[in-house]
């Protein structure tokens, strides 16, 4: 098992959760109570012939406002499991996330953080053996109080050796709609790694991303074809590089009578 590989993970996941304004916006028609994921991706040999593996199998559980209050993921390449629990508060805003991994005994929690009723901070620290992750993101609004900027640091500290394994940090800005147009990835220990992100999006769902390395040359691009179900909620999402077929993202939606 690498812990760390986990970690890294589970932080990335993490990222991926914390970019809400008021409350957490699902972006999902129709009254949703559970969802069911699989990640699939496709690999190449040296002959060319697809290996098809599938990484994740994800199930997500749905309130009455259609808030995730439960996501329980199995990481089948590495056959681990990562489970979280989303509470909210009577206004319904998310206050608290606890996350556990299979391989830990209790997991750890992420905080919300409010000020003046929007997002302002998210926090959480774990120390499993001899691993330190923290996390902190601060959220910024304009005048409007809408999201417009998220500033994402995480650090991974070996308490033993006293090395840093990760420092980074992860800038998101939001377009009118609060959907990321790009993101800046800074890896201190490495800057040959940075990276900057440009998302592209067609009624709000996105179609494509482009990636540029630290000296700003264009090194990937990805696009995005969908199919959706009556509801426009999307159930499988295939991502291609140039015109192979990288992974397919699956969804099957169980809705509320």
């Amino acid at each position: 098992m690498n812990k760390i590989l986990l970690i890294g993970i589970c932080s990335l996941f993490l990222i991926g959760c914390c970019h809400k304004s008021v409350s957490p916006k699902s972006r999902l028609n129709g009254n949703v109570k559970k969802i069911t994921e699989h990640l699939i991706t496709n690999r190449y040999n040296s002959n060319d012939k697809v290996i098809r593996d599938t990484l994740y199998i994800t199930e997500k559980l749905y309130n009455q406002q259609n808030q995730i209050i439960e996501l329980d993921q199995d990481i089948l390449f590495d056959n681990e499991n990562m489970h979280i629990t989303y509470i909210y508060d009577r206004c319904g805003k998310l206050k608290k996330e606890h996350v556990k991994m299979s391989f830990q005994e209790s997991g750890f929690d992420v905080f919300y953080i409010y000020k003046n009723s929007l997002l302002h901070k998210i926090t959480t620290k774990s120390i499993e053996d001899s691993l330190k992750f923290v996390q902190m993101s601060l959220n910024e609004y304009d005048i409007n109080s809408k999201l417009i900027k998220s500033t994402t640091s995480q650090t991974l500290f070996n308490l033993k050796s006293r090395d840093t394994i990760k420092n980074s940090v992860q800038t998101d800005f939001f377009n009118e709609k609060e959907l990321i147009f790009k993101s800046e990835l800074q890896y201190y220990k490495n800057l040959n790694q940075n990276l900057t992100i440009k998302n592209f999006y067609k009624k709000d769902v996105l179609v494509r991303t482009e990636e540029f390395d630290y000296k700003d040359s264009l090194i990937t691009v990805f696009h995005f074809e969908y199919k959706m179900d009556s509801l426009s909620n999307w159930i499988s999402r295939k991502k291609y590089e140039s015109d192979s077929l990288r992974s397919i993202t699956t969804r099957e939606f169980l809705y509320k009578n």
